[in-house]
C-alpha cells in the first residue's frame, strides 16, 4: 500500500510538473524566421500598392492600410 503522503506528492507532481520536467518550447529556426519576415513584407507591400491604387496616394501609416500590427516600420 502506498503511504498517503507519497500518493499526494505523486498527484501534485502529475498536476503541476516542475519546469525542469516540462519540455522546452520549440524554437523557430532562423531561416524560417527570415522567410516569415519576407512573406510579411511581401504582404505589406501589396497592401500599400493596393491602397495607393485605390486612393491615389501613399498611406501615412500602416494603420491606414489596415495592417498596422505587423511589427514593421513604414515611411512614405
Amino acid at each position: 500500500m502506498i503511504p498517503p503522503i507519497l500518493a499526494l506528492i505523486s498527484i501534485w507532481l502529475w498536476a503541476f510538473p516542475p519546469a525542469a520536467l516540462q519540455p522546452d518550447a520549440p524554437t523557430i529556426p532562423p531561416a524560417n524566421q527570415e522567410a516569415g519576415l519576407r512573406m510579411e513584407m511581401f504582404i505589406q507591400v501589396n497592401s500599400i500598392r493596393r491602397y495607393q491604387t485605390e486612393n491615389g496616394r501613399l498611406p501615412g501609416t500602416l494603420d491606414e492600410v489596415g495592417d498596422g500590427s505587423a511589427g514593421l516600420r513604414y515611411e512614405a
